[in-house]
């Protein structure tokens, strides 16, 4: 376990390694208390439409006008974002993915990027609400 009251409040207190990670609920506004501990957030409803929420994406965490709505562009611009050693940004993603078509390939894009943005000295997290995915840790599991 973890030191201190929740496992989301542990990821935002720097506590676990960035990444993807899901949670079937948290106790508390995770986008309010992580913009106060100094992370970017964005945070997105998915609807299961892999252009819709794509594009929610992009918008919630300001990707380049360049940026289309499909995976190749979604990888890119998340590496491109204006983030420098230090940063912090969190994704938030609550809604559904009826078909499971959406969550597991965006957690793998989100993913490669956090490793990637890992090696500039730079946190990017992802946490799943109400959502799963196989490249997901459990903090329900830490």
């Amino acid at each position: 376990m973890i030191p201190g009251p929740d496992p989301v409040l542990g990821l935002l207190l720097g506590r676990l390694a960035p990444g993807v990670w899901s949670a079937d609920r948290v106790p508390f506004d995770v986008a309010t208390q992580a913009i106060a501990l100094g992370w970017r957030v964005a945070e997105v409803a998915l609807t299961g439409s892999k252009v819709d929420d794509l594009v929610a994406l992009g918008e919630a965490a300001g990707f380049p006008d360049y940026a289309r709505p499909n995976w190749d562009a979604t990888a890119d611009a998340l590496t491109d974002l204006a983030l420098a050693p230090g940063d912090r940004m969190l994704v938030v993603l609550t809604g559904v993915d009826p078909d499971g078509a959406v969550v597991p390939m965006l957690t793998d894009v989100l993913a490669e990027a956090a490793d990637r943005w890992a090696h500039l000295h730079v946190q990017l997290a992802t946490l799943l609400v109400g959502l799963s995915a196989p490249s997901a840790r459990r903090l329900a599991d830490i």
